[in-house]
């Protein structure tokens, strides 16, 4: 959670290593995040990457090789956002609670 003068402005939650549904995050060494948002406002200052940032040491910490989410398959912007920062598509889903198709991306962390 990213806070700015005790409002809350930004959120990621992080998954360790463990059992999930999805094949790619239930393989051993794969976390994974989601619910990752920040206040439009807020947006372009660097607190994405920072939430980011400590999913990743999150994960390193766990003993995660890779560092996992999804996104719809139609957020250009955020996939493209998610590339720059070294993601790369490693699949679909379609999840029962969604009507939409969605991309799976992952990052080889380095220094695990």
């Amino acid at each position: 959670m990213a806070e700015v003068d005790g409002v809350i402005v930004g959120t990621i939650r992080y998954r360790p290593p463990g059992p999930s549904s999805n094949p790619w995050y239930a393989q051993p060494g794969v976390a994974s995040f989601g619910q990752f948002a920040v206040v439009a406002g807020y947006q372009k200052h660097g607190i994405g990457g920072k939430l980011l940032e400590a999913a990743e040491q999150l994960a390193r910490r766990d003993g995660a090789h890779e560092l996992a989410c999804d996104t719809a398959e139609g957020a250009t912007d955020l996939v493209a956002y998610y590339n720059k920062r070294g993601y790369r598509l490693v699949g679909y889903a379609n999840w029962d609670i969604t009507n939409y198709r969605s991309v799976l991306l992952s990052k080889t962390l380095t220094g695990h």
